[in-house]
């Protein structure tokens, strides 16, 4: 049992930043730092994952310091801690073995280092008493960022690996596929790697950088940044842009079109609960910010809009599209799923 005076640093590596908190006995954050850019150079990322995790802990007190956590987008089998009823890997994965190396010689000494896929921090965060569905057993969390990703608790514990999908955390990117006639469909299948071409996935369509890609110009009254911002579009559509508008909802629409593929064969095909209650969350999900549209929010309501019509399309139309929801939480999410003790 961990002192309830110790904390867990906790680290959450997204593909543009990097971010890192302690997370005390209760799901308090007692300490953070600014996120910093998440480097291009796979060998760099330890170290620098390594240095906020070690300035976090020398302002907390390393004594204090009792586990390290990093949520990572990787499909990183979980830590035995967290992957109820799994058993644990023969071998450590080379992102873990990396992680828990760099860490343990910043900080000096040897303690648990846990790494989980984000998703899955995420959506064990989202279901934490601090999260935005506190309590649920059956929930999804969709990473709608950088990439597209989703991570599952069923009956109360992380659901990691699917007898049909495989590693099931990774297949909403990889397995909801935009076929040729523009219509989202789900493929469920252990090959997700190479199920489709990237542009054909619903990661690689509706990710945070093709979308920027497709965004429309801007108005010359919002200020330039270095490379596409969606957060920009943001702006812009808040100040009136009624392309960016657009723009916005019909992204939303889309995504909720896609996702209710994901709904039909996992809650209709499968009878899975996980499906009936959904949290989206990252930097896309948030450019709806202080948009209303004809159903509330702009982006949720087109959302909901998007897996209504979906799912009537595929015959079931009985779904609560209420379960769908925007995460609360920023990184705190993946903080929260190292709550000590574990």
């Amino acid at each position: 049992m961990t002192p309830t005076h110790h904390v867990v640093v906790a680290a959450s590596v997204g593909g543009t930043k990097i971010a890192c908190g302690a997370v005390a006995a209760g799901g308090e954050i007692v300490a953070e730092t600014d996120a910093v850019p998440t480097p291009r150079d796979g060998d760099t990322v330890y170290g620098v994952i390594a240095d906020e995790i070690a300035d976090i802990a020398s302002r907390v007190g390393r004594d204090r310091v009792a586990a390290v956590g990093v949520s990572f987008p990787e499909c990183v089998p979980p830590h035995p801690a967290f992957a109820v009823g799994l058993p644990a890997p023969d071998k450590a994965h080379p992102v873990t073995e990396r992680v828990e190396y760099a860490v343990r010689a910043r900080l000096g000494r040897e303690m648990p280092v846990a790494v989980l896929h984000d998703a899955a921090a995420a959506v064990l965060g989202e279901a934490s008493p601090q999260g935005t569905a506190p309590g649920a057993r059956d929930l999804t969390f969709i990473v709608w960022g950088t990439g597209v990703a989703s991570g599952v608790v069923r009956d109360g514990a992380l659901y990691w690996r699917d007898a049909v999908v495989g590693m099931m955390v990774a297949e909403a990117g990889a397995l909801i596929v935009r076929a040729a006639n523009g219509r989202y469909v789900f493929r469920p299948s252990s090959k997700w790697p190479t199920l489709a071409r990237s542009e054909q996935s619903l990661d690689g369509r509706m990710s945070g950088p093709s979308l920027s890609r497709r965004a429309p110009d801007l108005p010359p009254t919002i200020p330039p940044k270095a490379g596409p911002d969606l957060a920009r579009l943001n702006a812009a559509a808040r100040a009136g842009h009624q392309e960016g508008v657009r723009f916005i909802a019909d992204a939303g629409y889309e995504f909720g079109r896609a996702l209710a593929t994901y709904i039909h064969y996992w809650r209709d095909i499968r009878g899975q609960r996980f499906a009936d209650r959904i949290v989206v969350g990252s930097g896309v999900a948030r450019i709806g910010d202080g948009l209303e549209g004809p159903n509330g929010g702009l982006l949720l309501g087109e959302v909901r809009r998007g897996v209504a019509d979906g799912l009537a399309g595929a015959g079931s139309s009985d779904y609560d599209t209420g379960g769908v929801t925007l995460s609360s939480l920023g990184h705190e999410r993946e903080y929260l799923a190292f709550t000590p003790p574990w």
